[in-house]
């Protein structure tokens, strides 16, 4: 493995660890200099996830700076995926939609990032409403 300092897209600097061969590792620094470095990356990344969260009119979330950018993006990330795994299921958009809008510290989003959308309903609902929901969902 070999270490390289490349000059991104943004003008930022960083080390990679490239292996392969000299053409796969010419190549992947070819590609990692057409891109911006990961900090502007994920910049622009919470940034466009804000501003979908501002055009939603999504509850703004709590925490420390930092951790707001980082769980805008998580609960965006999120909800796309809940449209997806949505189709799959009866439970109603708009009440899954209510109970994970709710949830407004972005700790929560954060200590969930991992967890797939129903896992992550679960946690966020109330004590026994993950079981109402599935209840009165077979009932209509």
């Amino acid at each position: 493995m070999a270490r390289y300092t490349i000059e991104h897209a943004c003008g930022h600097e960083e080390r990679h660890h490239l292996d392969g061969n000299k053409s796969r590792r010419t190549r992947k620094q070819q590609w990692l200099a057409e891109q911006d470095c990961w900090e502007c990356a994920r910049a622009q990344q919470n940034a466009a996830s804000a501003a979908r969260a501002a055009e939603a009119n999504l509850p703004k979330l709590t925490g420390s700076d930092s951790q707001i950018a980082w769980a805008v993006t998580i609960r965006d990330e999120a909800l796309t995926d809940l449209e997806h795994s949505l189709s799959d299921t009866d439970l109603s958009r708009e009440r899954v939609l209510a109970i994970l809008l709710r949830e407004t510290r972005a700790r929560r989003w954060i200590d969930t990032r991992g967890d797939g959308p129903t896992s992550r309903l679960v946690r966020f609902c109330a004590p026994g409403e993950f079981r109402d929901l599935n209840a009165s969902e077979d009932h209509s």
